[in-house]
């Protein structure tokens, strides 16, 4: 279990750093077909890391497909971010089993809770240390019966 949950974690941070290749300028563009790349890219990323879960124990599978889409609702609001869970709601639903009642409206509180943490918390910025507690929140329900950061299958 901790073998695949590293490696969950290496296959995230390797996302991001290729993805960060994605922002060139600064300020970012929020429009445009660099942007909806962007976002496509990001989408894709939180498909992979499901593809690759943690079995904790006969039917219970986690893994970190919830940072992308908490990211980019932080970073560029809900819509972006309801766009980003989209495809990995879709590949959920077909993918079915007794985990998809948990899994779809835990990964949509997510993208709320982002949404509502972004109207307090700057996304950069040198203050925003100061913020980290309240960017924990984003996961707090997150699996809803465990209340872990990690998505149940």
């Amino acid at each position: 279990m901790f073998r695949e949950l590293f490696l969950n974690l290496c296959l995230l941070i390797s996302l991001h750093y290729l993805l960060r290749f994605t922002f060139r300028s600064w300020p970012i563009a929020t429009r445009g077909p660099h942007h909806t790349l962007r976002l496509a890219a990001f989408a894709a990323s939180a498909v992979i890391l499901m593809l690759f879960p943690a079995q904790v124990a006969p039917g219970v599978i986690v893994d970190l497909r919830a940072v992308p889409i908490a990211f980019v609702t932080l970073q560029f609001g809900l819509l972006a971010g309801l766009l980003v869970e989209l495809p990995l709601l879709l590949y959920r639903a077909w993918i079915g089993g007794i985990g998809l009642y948990v899994a779809l409206p835990s990964i949509l509180g997510v993208v709320l809770t982002a949404a509502l943490v972004r109207r307090y918390v700057p996304p950069v910025g040198p203050l925003f240390w100061r913020h980290w507690p309240s960017v924990l929140l984003i996961f707090l329900f997150k699996g809803s019966r465990h209340g872990s950061a990690l998505a149940v299958r």
